[in-house]
Formats: C-alpha cells, structure tokens, sequence
C-alpha cells in the first residue's frame, strides 16, 4: 500500500463515528482548497432538473419517493444559509435504473 493511501485509509479511521444510529465519515480532501460559492450554479441545475421531472412524470414520482426517503432518514436537509455566507454544494442528479422489470432511482 502507498504511503498515500496509507494517509487515507488512517485519517478514514479517524474521522469515523457513529451519529444517531447512522456511520458519518469525513471525505478525503486536499488541503488549502478554498472552495467558491456555487449557488448559482446548483440553482441551475436545480431548474434544469425541474424540467427533466417536468417531462418525466415516472422519474417524477421515483425522485419524489427518493427524496422523501432522504429527508426522512436525515441524510439531506434544507439550506437555511444567508447569501451572504459561503457555501459549497454538492452537485446532484436524478439517477434512474432498470433492473429485472423494475425501476428504481437515487
């Protein structure tokens, strides 16, 4: 093993917990990266994803239920950030597949 990917797997051990009832890791990044403020770009793609959905009432319905299930389990929550604060989001996207007759999305 790489003294790299030794680095990695060690701060993977480090970072690893349990928070109500759920595993939380850190996620590997470089250091001294300052990140832009993208939320123009999420709101975006947020709005192109509006429309995909829009034109898809299937995929609607599985990424509602998605979603739904997300929130439920507190795996994503609201932004309640002011503009003025410096966010970094993920980017996302509706991801559908067919398997044995069967749709399912994430």
């Amino acid at each position: 093993m790489s003294a790299k990917d030794s680095e990695l797997l060690r701060e993977f051990h480090e970072s690893f917990r349990i928070q109500d009832q759920r595993r939380v890791v850190s996620l590997p990044k470089k250091q001294n990266i300052i990140l832009s403020n993208n939320r123009m770009n999420a709101e975006s793609r947020l709005g192109n994803l509006r429309k995909r959905l829009d034109n898809n009432e299937a995929l609607k319905d599985i990424y509602y239920a998605q979603m739904v299930d997300y929130i439920a389990k507190g795996q994503v929550e609201e932004d309640t950030l002011e503009d003025s604060t410096t966010v970094f989001y993920l980017p996302h996207q509706a991801v559908k597949k067919e398997r044995r007759g069967r749709t399912s999305g994430r």
